[in-house]
């Protein structure tokens, strides 16, 4: 794999990279205005109608959590998690199911084999590359998809809400 010294290309549009969105007078307006930052970077994350389902479904499953994991425990989903991982991923193939057999993976790891990391199930057409700036070593091309890339925002969500909770403001 040859090295892009230049960066991504940017290969699709604003209606490709954001199918939901069908106004695109904020997000032209958000790019033309003197104060706002200069984006050397598009990005999109694809979703889709089915696709927002799914983060629908994934938000409404962490809110309903108990608790995530509690401390000095395995959490209870990362034993059908590993499974999953052992069966579809080819890094961890050939592996165990027991997160202690699991060697932590490294940088390096996934500069030179991204490939790896993508699961069989993984629809290949709606992977996303994002490259990293390289800032903290060499930069890389991570691999995901539209779902698990939107799915930050519920996460965070929750983590918001468990704060909330703790300094008892509504």
């Amino acid at each position: 794999m040859a090295e892009n010294k230049k960066g991504p290309a940017i290969a699709l549009t604003d209606q490709e990279r954001f199918p939901l969105l069908h106004d695109f007078t904020l997000l032209n307006a958000l790019r033309q205005d003197d104060l706002a930052p200069k984006f050397n970077f598009q990005s999109g994350d694809r979703l889709d109608a089915a696709h927002l389902e799914k983060i629908k479904h994934y938000s409404f499953q962490i809110q309903h959590l108990k608790k995530f994991w509690n401390s000095n425990e395995h959490p209870e989903w990362i034993n059908e998690f590993l499974n999953f991982c052992v069966e579809s991923v080819p890094f961890y193939q050939n592996k165990t199911s027991r997160l202690s057999d699991h060697p932590t993976i490294c940088r390096d790891d996934l500069r030179t084999q991204p490939w790896s990391f993508v699961s069989a199930q993984a629809e290949l057409n709606d992977l996303l590359v994002y490259q990293t700036s390289g800032t903290t070593g060499a930069a890389l091309d991570v691999l995901f998809d539209p779902v698990s890339q939107a799915c930050w925002l519920p996460q965070l969500q929750s983590v918001l809400d468990t704060y909330q909770t703790l300094i008892g403001e509504p």
